[in-house]
């Protein structure tokens, strides 16, 4: 009797422990460091230590992973057998978790060796209250804090059929690019109850495509979870671009085939021009000017350039810039914003 009154003790202990792993790991947590089982970095892990790696675990055995602070990610499934996660494709011995920390250590063959990798987690709203806030990041209008989106700062997209806002836009701006290269790139403002206004594009495809991104972004009312800040919900400018190339031409040349790549918008050109808005929303006009007078330098006919030079203008007050400008985006495909 004694001994079926142990086992089925040892049975409902082992089962509470499963069942609370099972509880307690749900949520989002963030990778933070990553370290052998002798406790060394070695150049490899120093290499995965810097990119951001982001689990979110739901119920129903769903595991999105991501690499973007601010984006889900991709689903996988996981399920977790007595103290291990099993993700499938590797699994990982859970070491340690509480409501703030998860430790996980690589199993390779079923076991941990030499080789294996120690894991350190921490709760995504734990983990962001340590990171800084840049002043900079934040935008005083009317007495009210805007927060320009960060890797601190940042809101969750909630829609269970996308992981994210950009494929929730996607299909209501499909095939609106006229299949050129294009960059489209919109900034506009999540409130603390998750609703959308001040819907602003500043880099321009077409009038249909413009259009159609505006209207699917104010789509998206409502599917919002504003960010916490000092343990309150704030306001965030929340921003998203889209980048269409288009597909090179493949000639062959006797035997030799070659490759005449389109032009495309680089990296750089793309983080100036954000910059260039930031500073432009901010009311740093000087700034802003300056930075997308270099800008023009290496691109010179930009019409999305030119019309964020034209608003500038025209709020600084420089009536001769502006009718210059107007004048120029009339004379271009890009009327339709001087209308």
């Amino acid at each position: 009797m004694n001994r079926k009154i142990i086992a089925y003790t040892f049975f409902l202990i082992t089962n509470i422990s499963h069942g609370q792993i099972k509880k307690e790991i749900l949520g989002v947590w963030v990778k933070t460091k990553l370290e052998n089982l002798e406790k060394k970095v070695t150049p490899k892990i120093q290499q995965r230590n810097n990119q951001f790696t982001k689990y979110t675990f739901e119920k129903n055995n769903n595991l999105f992973l991501s690499l973007s602070p601010n984006e889900k990610g991709s689903l996988i499934k996981y399920r977790i057998e007595k103290n291990v996660l099993n993700l499938g494709f590797n699994k990982f011995e859970i070491e340690k978790i509480d409501n703030n920390q998860l430790v996980l250590v690589e199993l390779i063959n079923n076991s941990k060796n030499r080789n294996s990798i120690r894991i350190y987690f921490l709760k995504e709203q734990f983990f962001l209250n340590q990171l800084p806030i840049n002043q900079e990041d934040i935008l005083i209008e009317n007495g009210d804090s805007f927060y320009f989106e960060t890797d601190k700062v940042y809101p969750k997209f909630k829609n269970s059929n996308y992981a994210n806002v950009k494929e929730f836009i996607q299909p209501f701006v499909e095939n609106l690019s006229d299949n050129e290269n294009a960059y489209s790139y919109a900034t506009f403002i999540v409130d603390t109850k998750g609703n959308v206004s001040d819907v602003l594009i500043h880099h321009h495809i077409n009038e249909n495509y413009d259009k159609a991104l505006r209207k699917a972004i104010l789509r998206t009312r409502g599917m919002w979870i504003p960010p916490i800040v000092n343990g309150k919900g704030v306001a965030v400018i929340k921003s998203v671009s889209f980048n269409y190339i288009e597909f090179p031409d493949f000639k062959r040349k006797g035997d030799e085939l070659t490759i005449e790549g389109k032009n495309s918008f680089l990296e750089s050109f793309k983080n100036q021009f954000k910059n260039a808005v930031k500073l432009y929303l901010k009311d740093d006009f000087e700034k802003a000017l300056n930075l997308l007078d270099e800008m023009e330098v290496d691109v010179p006919d930009n019409s999305s350039i030119t019309n964020l030079k034209r608003i500038i203008y025209k709020k600084s007050g420089d009536s001769i810039n502006f009718q210059r400008t107007t004048l120029k985006l009339k004379k271009s495909e890009f009327s339709y914003l001087v209308k």
